[in-house]
């Protein structure tokens, strides 16, 4: 076998052991759409198999970043 052809089929098998991304079920999907709307900002939430996970909460700018802090209670700096 040529070296060339050894690297595709590893690179193939490689690709298929990459697990894709977990969909989000429908309760978790409805609460990432409520934090959106709440916080005027996307948010992303990203679960596991094992009930863990991790929320991601993007701003654009710093007034952006602002107001999701108010929201969430965050004390204002002095």
């Amino acid at each position: 076998m040529r070296e060339t052809e050894k690297l595709v089929i590893d690179w193939t098998k490689e690709s298929e052991r990459i697990l894709p991304r977990r969909v989000l079920g429908p309760d978790a999907k409805r609460l990432q759409e409520g934090l959106c709307d709440w916080m005027a900002c996307d948010v992303q939430l990203k679960t596991t198999a094992n009930g863990k996970g991790s929320l991601v909460i993007r701003f654009s700018n710093l007034d952006e970043l602002d107001g999701v802090l108010q929201r969430i209670g965050f004390p204002q700096a002095e």
